[in-house]
């Protein structure tokens, strides 16, 4: 009897010891909630309307960032960017032929300056002639018929003078009218070729985007246009999910939801498909302030209640092992 008493008392703490460890595993083992991967898909529109000429895209397909996949025709843009540029050319061409308008009125002008110069210095002579004149005339030198002659040809020159110089002055005041009238038409011009500049601008830019380039490296998931179709701007060719960053759509129960937080590390498992996990680290991202029903399907860690709170958790994915649809489970990881 004693002996059974010490049998007993010898393996309780080991049968203690081993209730402690099964139930805080136990513990442990039990998820924070469960969902779905997914990946962010991103669908490659039309980026101009018109028949797909080229196009090689397959769903499935793995594609690299940048990689020129398509065609979109581009012919009416085409022509419609040589008529504008024509038309540019065109205007330009009546900008400089403006120049030499002004440069004639200005020679004119010069011409006449010089000219009313000669005649101002011949005036100058003729006044001097004319002092001396009246000097010999006065002394009886000379007969007056010669000082009257002198006086005539000073009457003429003054003439000749003023209308030089009032030349000059109609000349100057055209060159100022046709100058502000060609200030004025270079301005409608260089506001016209602005407009046409900017018009062959946006073609060179449509016609760029009829060029199908895809933006981010991944896999395509759906094709929705084929070549040869006709697309209009807008229209889905395709779409690409990059599968080295996954998302766990996952739904805690109110209990995990409290502990939980953005950026939270958190452990990930997967069923491999042949009875065992595999692990992998993901962060959570997001969280639902709200709590909604259990979606069909999955399972939740606390049967009792059917509210949960949505949130997505990133985990990385650089071998794409984990595909879009696969089950995933979210654990805490334990601080040691």
């Amino acid at each position: 009897m004693n002996n059974k008493k010490k049998s007993t008392r010898s393996i309780l703490p080991y049968l203690l010891s081993t209730l402690l460890f099964s139930c805080g595993d136990r513990k442990n083992s039990n998820p924070m909630g469960t969902g779905i991967f997914e990946s962010e898909e991103t669908t490659i529109s039309a980026g101009g309307t018109g028949e797909i000429v080229k196009l090689k895209v397959e769903e499935g397909d793995n594609i690299d960032a940048n990689s020129v996949l398509g065609q979109i025709d581009t012919t009416d843009l085409y022509y419609l960017k040589e008529q504008l540029v024509s038309e540019l050319h065109s205007l330009q061409t009546k900008k400089i032929n403006i120049k030499p308008q002004i440069s004639n009125i200005s020679a004119e002008i010069l011409a006449k300056k010089k000219y009313t110069d000669v005649l101002e210095s011949r005036h100058n002579s003729i006044q001097f002639e004319k002092k001396r004149y009246t000097a010999l005339v006065n002394a009886d030198a000379i007969p007056s018929k010669s000082l009257d002659d002198i006086v005539a040809e000073n009457s003429l020159v003054e003439k000749q003078i003023d209308q030089s110089k009032e030349e000059v002055n109609v000349l100057q005041t055209k060159l100022k009218s046709e100058s502000i009238k060609n200030q004025s038409e270079n301005l409608a011009i260089t506001s016209d070729s602005g407009m046409l500049i900017a018009k062959i601008e946006q073609l060179n830019y449509q016609i760029k985007k009829c060029q199908i380039i895809n933006p981010i490296k991944g896999t395509v998931t759906k094709r929705f246009s084929r070549a040869f179709e006709h697309i209009k701007t807008g229209s889905p060719i395709y779409t690409i999910a990059d599968n080295s960053k996954m998302y766990l759509r996952v739904y805690f129960p109110y209990r995990e939801y409290t502990n939980c937080h953005i950026g939270q590390q958190v452990a990930i498992k997967i069923d491999d498909g042949i009875g065992g996990q595999i692990s992998h680290r993901g962060q959570i991202i997001s969280i639902n302030t709200r709590a909604e029903f259990q979606p069909k399907g999955l399972q939740s860690p606390d049967e009792r209640t059917n509210l949960v709170y949505s949130a997505r958790i990133l985990v990385l994915n650089p071998e794409l092992k984990i595909k879009s649809g696969m089950y995933g489970e979210a654990f805490a990881i334990t601080q040691k």
